[in-house]
């Protein structure tokens, strides 16, 4: 801070761990008025000390480079007793999180066990986007934790891979699904239509139990 730059890991400090010699307004703000710890910025960090402490130790990235909406969603959900993240926090610059079994704009969840589970199986679901697949594989592989229900218990309806729908794969049985994207890829990208519905009532009649 001295020697080369007075940063924004600089200000913080000034902020927080010496505010009583400092004296910046309102316990200061990282960064020139850096982000609120539940939502993201530009910058590292956020404004609360406890709260930046727990979400940095489970990533580091959160204070080395940018508070992004992966670090707000960690405030809101993992360290939310230290954060105080309003209704559990909004992550993603407050927009209300999706919900685990639907598919939505942003990355991640609003359920963080679920998250946790889905993304081990597939790191763009945090890193990108809560895609179709992540939402499936909150229904079947990470159905314990995310407690996904054939009515849509958590925002979504469970399609049967039996019937024809307009959105792609199906969520009853991801042997079935894999079965039938493997002789026809249309199934899973565009539309599960009649002939994905006719490929698991004979082709994969073994797989998919229709």
């Amino acid at each position: 801070c001295c020697d080369t730059q007075w940063d924004d890991i600089c200000a913080q400090q000034a902020a927080q761990d010496c505010n009583a010699s400092c004296g910046c307004s309102g316990g200061g703000t990282p960064g020139g008025g850096g982000g609120a710890c539940c939502a993201a910025s530009d910058g590292a960090g956020c404004n609360i000390s406890a709260c930046q402490n727990c979400v940095c130790s489970l990533d580091s990235f959160c204070c080395d480079t940018q508070w992004d909406d992966i670090c707000a969603q960690q405030a809101a959900q993992d360290c939310n007793a230290s954060c105080g993240c309003s209704g559990g926090g909004t992550p993603g610059g407050g927009t209300t999180g999706g919900t685990c079994c639907a598919a939505s704009d942003g990355a991640g969840c609003n359920v963080s066990a679920c998250q946790s589970c889905v993304c081990s199986l597939d790191s763009f679901c945090c890193d990108t986007q809560w895609d179709d697949i992540c939402a499936q594989q909150a229904a079947q592989d990470c159905n314990a934790s995310c407690k996904c229900t054939t009515t849509g218990g958590t925002g979504t309806t469970v399609k049967g891979c039996c019937t024809a729908q307009s959105s792609p794969g199906c969520t009853t049985s991801s042997t079935c699904q894999n079965c039938v994207c493997a002789q026809d890829s249309f199934c899973c990208s565009t539309s599960w239509d009649d002939l994905c519905a006719g490929a698991a009532a004979n082709q994969c009649k073994s797989s998919c139990g229709c």
